[in-house]
């Protein structure tokens, strides 16, 4: 019996369990129902003996036939308004690569920090930053490789220096993660917590564009920054600068921007200017009431449709280079990775059939205890449970286990669920030490020029660093967000 088919039984043998012990302790049947297909999605996404995408698909057939909920009730989950603004920083992205203009945006900000040694490093963990905020990390990673590694092979021909490029690679990579946090689109968790707060939390404001930038951008900064100090200490010599000439002739090489880059760089930009100025924004003394309340239905216009609005531009505006074509065709928008978009939707329906069944009830009263533990430590341990969690498992998949578990927390507690939220879905971002844990760090990592000592150690430090610097900045700011 191979390897696979020993993690499916596995898989199968935990919902059994759980199923059991939930009708031994008197626990109603659509409760055992709900449980055992959250254990059995659980251990398959973590284990992956068939794909993610598929086993976020289980509620569909099993819900219904359980008697937990009709197919009318859960499908439509799998189109909730939060994946069609994942789907839209997709096509976004696709059209920047489809141009080349997320290379020349890389390549601008290098040239602009300069090609001494450290100024290297810090150039491209700028721009993996950046870049990482709007389009996805794994997009960001591979755009940077090449330049990086061609930089290092020139290194490496003049000093024989190989720090320099462990420093580089691994400062793509983990920029690539810590810039993803800024921006509600930025990685899949983020839009996980906002599609549970604002549902769970219905009667607050929305996590708008602004605040969320305004709040997550000096955490991600200072980390980002601190983690560049600690690469370049790897350092243990000044390796030759005579890369700039190379590296100029590669970024003239690119010509002037196309017709098709200013226009998405255009749209782009005021698709960010959309998103942030469509609610209201204080600064200081400043108040501007957002743009949507000029519409009829202001709580109609939602990010998504925002998104979609400029998006669909892209398919309707011709391409001058390219004649009969458009900036964005169908056949780029194919690139889906449908498989995540599944996990939104599946982890949805587990949300979904804990209502329905009660267990959230049931577990909102069993987790009353917990509000005797000093806030801090409550914090700090949710922020290393997921650091180090995420290290071994999809970041999508157990931020839709994990958030839905702490606003129940939360609400059992009283306490502000922003607390416990935050926390955990940054640091589903913030791993660091093994090459699974996340695209970017399987990617330098498949280089052969990163030892796997180097990551986890380096990657250990940040970890612990990341949970810590975290949880000082979610006690302090949280109700600020």
């Amino acid at each position: 019996m191979g390897g696979r088919s020993v993690k499916i039984l596995l898989s199968i043998a935990a919902a059994l369990v759980v199923f059991v012990l939930v009708k031994f302790n008197e626990g109603t049947p659509q409760m055992a129902w709900v449980l055992a297909t959250t254990a059995l999605m659980a251990a398959l996404w973590i284990g992956e003996p068939i794909p993610m995408g598929a086993t976020s698909l289980l509620p569909i057939a099993i819900f219904p036939l359980a008697g937990i909920a009709d197919a009318k009730t859960i499908t439509p989950l799998y189109a909730n308004h939060i994946i069609f603004l994942f789907i839209e920083g997709f096509l976004l992205a696709f059209a920047m690569e489809r141009w080349h203009l997320h290379q020349r945006i890389a390549y601008k900000i290098i040239d602009f920090i300069g090609f001494k040694p450290q100024r290297i490093i810090l150039g491209f963990i700028t721009a993996a930053f950046v870049l990482s905020m709007w389009i996805n990390n794994t997009a960001t990673t591979i755009v940077l490789l090449a330049p990086a590694l061609a930089i290092i092979a020139e290194l490496k021909q003049k000093d024989h220096e190989s720090a320099f490029g462990v420093a580089l690679l691994l400062g793509i990579c983990y920029a690539s993660s810590i810039g993803g946090t800024v921006t509600p689109i930025g990685t899949a968790p983020n839009l996980l917590l906002k599609t549970y707060y604002e549902e769970a939390f219905p009667d607050r404001p929305a996590l708008s564009f602004f605040n969320w930038i305004k709040f997550a951008l000096p955490i991600a900064a200072v980390f980002c920054f601190i983690m560049y100090l600690m690469l370049i200490k790897l350092i243990k010599k000044q390796p030759a600068s005579a890369v700039a000439t190379d590296f100029k002739q590669k970024i003239k090489s690119l010509g002037k921007p196309s017709y098709e880059e200013r226009v998405i760089l255009v749209l782009f930009t005021a698709l960010a200017l959309l998103w942030i100025t469509a609610n209201s924004l204080e600064i200081g003394s400043f108040h501007f009431s957002g743009w949507t309340q000029l519409f009829a239905q202001p709580d109609y216009i939602r990010d998504s449709v925002i998104g979609m609005a400029v998006v669909l531009l892209l398919f309707f505006i011709p391409s001058k280079n390219e004649k009969g074509s458009n900036l964005l065709e169908w056949s780029d928008a194919k690139k889906l990775p449908f498989d995540i978009l599944f996990i939104f939707g599946g982890g949805f329906c587990l949300a979904k059939g804990f209502e329905i069944s009660g267990l959230d009830t049931v577990l909102m009263h069993q987790m009353k205890p917990l509000e005797s533990l000093p806030l801090w430590l409550v914090i700090l341990s949710v922020s290393l449970f997921m650091t180090f969690l995420t290290e071994i498992t999809s970041n999508t998949a157990t931020a839709q286990l994990v958030l839905p578990l702490l606003i129940l927390v939360a609400k059992a507690t009283g306490v502000e669920p922003l607390y416990l939220l935050i926390p955990a879905t940054f640091s589903a971002s913030f791993a660091f030490m093994l090459p699974v844990a996340t695209p970017p760090n399987a990617i330098v990592f498949a280089t052969g020029q990163v030892p796997s000592k180097q990551m986890m150690k380096t990657g250990l430090r940040l970890n612990l660093l990341g949970a810590v610097l975290l949880s000082v900045y979610t006690y302090i700011f949280a109700p600020y967000f």
